[in-house]
């Protein structure tokens, strides 16, 4: 009944939300949010129900906006249908979530590029592997209930055309215990890349700049979605370069999206 909400184009997803009627509103954020370790949504971690882009990361970060009464983590609204969480218009201190709106827009535009600002925003979605406020992504920051929720949440619930690991490269690498564990989860083999590439961006004056990391990304077969794409981020965009330049980091993801790999799983 609801397969649309999960369908490969944007359009469709949206449009397909917003005809659902309160009822079948309710019950998509009952389904989604039914096995959540904290409730009635987990904090750091806005995001629609059906996203078509969602970003994942180790914590929601340290960087809190400077306005932000929360002292510790207190748990959020559940997923939206059909419009934008309430927080996804969270502005930090380190500039993340800019950067991961100005992604989203970007990603959604490459196949649909007549939808709005809030239109690509009401397909965003951001998760994490614990609700610490953490600023490095060790061992020590990641909770052992949401390694094991959010990678099945994201697989069977959320079901994103693109996922976007940030922040965790070194990790996934480094620990094969930690990097089984979220492949599990999400159904990907982090040993088996369909597309490694040297990351490369423009800088302010136009100039394409090399990095010394490696873009990955892989054909996703989770067991409800196929055909979506799961790439892992080389480099945080907030750390240099794309701290001081966003549009360095706004050109790499235009060129993730440019990639014949990624167009032709759009």
């Amino acid at each position: 009944m609801y397969d649309q909400l999960w369908a490969d184009d944007p359009v469709m997803r949206l449009q397909s939300a917003k005809e659902l009627s309160e009822r079948e509103v309710r019950q998509i954020q009952e389904f989604t949010a039914a096995e959540a370790p904290m409730r009635p949504w987990p904090f750091g971690m806005a995001t629609v129900a059906n996203p078509y882009i969602v970003f994942l990361g180790p914590s929601p970060g340290n960087s809190p906006a400077s306005d932000d009464p929360d002292d510790v983590p207190q748990a959020i609204s559940t997923p939206t249908v059909g419009h934008p969480h309430e927080r996804m218009d969270y502005k930090d201190s380190a500039g993340y979530w800019d950067a991961i709106r100005a992604a989203t827009k970007i990603a959604v535009r490459a196949k649909s590029p007549q939808l709005s600002d809030r239109d690509c925003i009401s397909l965003m979605g951001k998760m994490n592997l614990g609700v610490g406020q953490f600023g490095t992504a060790t061992k020590e920051v990641l909770e052992d209930e949401y390694l094991q929720w959010t990678p099945r949440v994201i697989a069977t619930r959320l079901r994103p055309k693109f996922l976007v690991i940030v922040g965790m490269k070194t990790l996934l690498k480094q620990d094969k215990a930690f990097q089984r564990t979220i492949g599990q989860g999400l159904g990907v083999d982090f040993t088996n890349p369909d597309l490694t590439e040297p990351f490369t961006y423009a800088d302010s004056k136009g100039k394409t700049k090399k990095l010394n990391y490696q873009l990955w990304a892989a054909e996703w077969h989770s067991e409800v979605n196929v055909r979506a794409t799961v790439v892992l981020w080389p480099q945080h965009p907030s750390r240099p370069p794309f701290k001081s330049n966003p549009t360095a980091w706004e050109n790499s993801v235009q060129r993730l999206m440019e990639m014949d790999f990624v167009r032709a799983r759009l």
